[in-house]
């Protein structure tokens, strides 16, 4: 039976001591896609009986291809086109966001900048805010990582 004390430290039955607690991240539910879910923080582990899981990165809003400040004609919002002035335009078929709602761009005219219609659903832009763009579906991230436990060479 081993035995152990806690004073300035653990220490076990060998008399060796452990002084310090183990900071190795925190251990969560198994994620169900590499992609992560909300909540997911860099550094959190999760346990299988297959696999060891590593979370890389704290799980965020998908990569966009493309963002910049926008600059709204005529008004603080809009909910179906959009005049901007992009390095970059995007292009018929191509997602439109204000960073929570994402649209199907419609159509896109070249002015002195481009104006941009958009499919519903409605997105509001507010004159400064970032308009973020993408020729597909904005890129997700995977962010966990794991190894199966097969992989073990004793």
């Amino acid at each position: 039976m081993a035995k152990f004390r806690i004073e300035e430290g653990i220490t076990f039955s060998d008399s060796t001591v452990q002084s310090t607690a183990w900071t190795g991240g925190r251990v969560v539910t198994v994620p169900t896609t590499s992609q992560g879910a909300s909540g997911n923080l860099q550094g959190d582990i999760a346990f299988s009986s297959t696999h060891i899981y590593y979370c890389t990165q704290t799980y965020g809003a998908p990569v966009w291809d493309y963002s910049a400040p926008i600059d709204i004609s005529g008004g603080d919002g809009v909910s179906n086109g959009l005049a901007i002035t992009l390095a970059t335009p995007p292009q018929v078929g191509w997602k439109i966001s204000n960073g929570t709602t994402v649209a199907t761009v419609s159509s896109v005219t070249p002015q002195a900048t481009w104006y941009v219609i958009f499919y519903s659903p409605a997105i509001t832009f507010a004159t400064g805010a970032t308009v973020y763009y993408a020729a597909t579906e904005p890129a997700t991230v995977n962010i966990w990582k794991r190894v199966a436990w097969s992989g073990d060479t004793w």
